[in-house]
C-alpha cells in the first residue's frame, strides 16, 4: 500500500503507527458500517479506533464541537487532511438521522404536559444567494418535565405551530407573536397564557406617556413575580 503524506498525518493523530489509506479513513466514517474495517490483509481498524481519530482529528478542544462544518473543515485541512466538504457533509446527515427518533420520542412526551412554554427565535440557516444566508426560525417547545426540544420552521407563520404541536389544547406560554393567538383560535380548548415578562415590556414603552398608570401596573406585575418566585424557591407542585 502506498503511503502519502495525509496517511501520515491521520496515523500520527491516531497515535497508533497504522498506515491508512484515504479510501479506508473514509470507509471508517460510514455510519452503519461493520464493526471493523479491513485495511489490508494484515491489519484491521477497530470502531473504537475510528472514534479515536474523528474525536482528535476534530475535536481539538472544547468548543470545537460547536463550530459550524466550514469551519471544522478548515480545521481538517490545518491537520493535513484532505476530506470533502459533501463527505463531512453526509457525515453529519446520517448521525442526525439516528437522533431523530430520540428527538420525536421527547417531542410526544413534551406534548403530554398540561402547559408548554414555546418561543420563536432567528436563525441563519441555508444559503439564500452568495455571500447572504437564508432566515430559519428555532421554535424551543418546553415542557413540565423539564425537558426542551429546539423544532425548526422556514417560517414564523402559525402553520409550523399546527403541525408541530399536533392538536394540542392545553396551555401556551408564549409571547405576543399573533402566530399563538391564531393556533388558540383555530385548536378548540387551548388556553393562551400570555408572558408576563413580554407583557410588562409594552407598560414599560407606554411609561412616558401614562408614568402614573404604568407605576401601578408594575407594581402589580412586580407582586406576581414575588409570588412565583417563592414558589419556586419552595419547590412547590405547579398544580
Amino acid at each position: 500500500m502506498v503511503v502519502d503524506e495525509h496517511t501520515l498525518v491521520m496515523s500520527r493523530v491516531l497515535g497508533t503507527g497504522y498506515k491508512l489509506s484515504n479510501n479506508a479513513i473514509l470507509r471508517c466514517f460510514h455510519i452503519g458500517a461493520r464493526p471493523s474495517v479491513r485495511l489490508d490483509d494484515r491489519s484491521r481498524m477497530s470502531r473504537e479506533v475510528h472514534v479515536r481519530f474523528w474525536e482528535s482529528a476534530r475535536v481539538r478542544s472544547p468548543r470545537a464541537t460547536r463550530q459550524p462544518l466550514y469551519r471544522q473543515h478548515q480545521r481538517l485541512a490545518r491537520e493535513g487532511i484532505t476530506l470533502a466538504r459533501a463527505t463531512l457533509s453526509n457525515i453529519t446527515h446520517r448521525a442526525i438521522a439516528l437522533l431523530e427518533p430520540i428527538v420525536d420520542a421527547q417531542l410526544r412526551h413534551i406534548l403530554l404536559s398540561r402547559i408548554l412554554a414555546i418561543d420563536e427565535t432567528p436563525i441563519k440557516a441555508g444559503r439564500k444567494e452568495k455571500g447572504t444566508m437564508r432566515v430559519g426560525w428555532y421554535w424551543p417547545i418546553y415542557g413540565l418535565d423539564d425537558e426542551v426540544a429546539f423544532t425548526f420552521s422556514r417560517s414564523r407563520g402559525s402553520q409550523h405551530l399546527l403541525d408541530t404541536l399536533n392538536g394540542f389544547n392545553g396551555t401556551i406560554l408564549p409571547d405576543g407573536h399573533s402566530a399563538y393567538r391564531r393556533y388558540a383560535t383555530v385548536v378548540a380548548g387551548t388556553a393562551h397564557a400570555q408572558c408576563w415578562t413580554h407583557t410588562r415590556r409594552e407598560f414599560v414603552k407606554s411609561e412616558k406617556d401614562e408614568p402614573e398608570a404604568v407605576d401601578e401596573a408594575l407594581e402589580l406585575i412586580g407582586a406576581l413575580f414575588l409570588v412565583e418566585a417563592h414558589i419556586r424557591d419552595k419547590n412547590m407542585d405547579l398544580a
